[in-house]
């Protein structure tokens, strides 16, 4: 059965009390905060949020910004709970901001122990929530598009959530990670695109690699559409 159709997990006292917390920073964002980023980047926003109501999804975009976040919950009516590298995350005097608004820690690339994570991500699109993720893994280290990483399809194939694509361009001006000064009034264009459907669920072995290196190129290449930029070479079914 999919993350649409299984009954959800029971939750406990505590976390309703930190998801109570959390959707009140993002109704103060929603109503108020991006009302003030909208005119601090000149934002234009391009296409809308066609996810049904209540449906659970992945939020996916090209990354190569910390405001990038900020950016894409302007686009989605509903609280996005981000996954974000642990490097960040462990930080000791942001860490509390963190798990207040459900963001989730992944290790780097190259490292193991996201285990856990992909099961909490499972059990948060069984609940109905929005995921954010940015397919390439990281921050792009000079605006380009870079390839794309196969975790949000196993993510798709696993739990039979659609994604909905969505292209940032202009972020890498505002801020990134060669120049971290924030640039105010520079122009931001959000793309948002249709969302994308998982194939049926195949075999578990080389065909559920096949088809998760199909569907990451199907991503990737939606936000090349989306944005403009060159799109990534495919990625070869033995290493997704």
């Amino acid at each position: 059965m999919s993350a649409a159709n299984e009954a959800p997990p029971r939750r406990g006292f505590a976390e309703r009390v930190a998801d109570a917390a959390g959707m009140l920073v993002f109704l103060f964002y929603f109503l108020t905060g991006q009302v003030l980023v909208r005119v601090l980047f000149r934002v234009r926003v391009e296409g809308r949020c066609r996810l049904r109501r209540d449906e659970p999804a992945i939020v996916v975009a090209n990354h190569a910004s910390y405001l990038d976040p900020l950016f894409l919950q302007i686009v989605v009516p509903r609280r996005i709970l981000f996954l974000m590298t642990d490097v960040f995350y462990r930080i000791p005097w942001a860490r509390w901001f963190f798990r207040l608004v459900g963001a989730l820690p992944v290790a780097e690339l190259g490292r193991s122990g996201n285990v856990a994570t992909i099961r909490e991500s499972a059990r948060l699109l069984a609940l109905g929530r929005t995921l954010g993720i940015f397919p390439e893994g990281g921050l792009s280290p000079d605006g380009a598009l870079q390839r794309g990483r196969s975790g949000v399809a196993r993510l798709m194939l696993q739990t039979g959530v659609r994604v909905l694509p969505v292209g940032i361009v202009g972020s890498f001006e505002a801020m990134s990670r060669p120049r971290p000064r924030l640039r105010l009034f520079r122009p931001v264009t959000i793309r948002v695109g249709e969302p994308i459907a998982p194939p049926a669920r195949g075999k578990s072995g080389e065909g559920n690699r096949a088809d998760a290196a199909a569907l990451t190129d199907e991503i990737m290449a939606s936000i090349a559409r989306l944005t403009g930029f060159e799109r990534p070479a495919p990625i070869a079914a033995s290493r997704a």
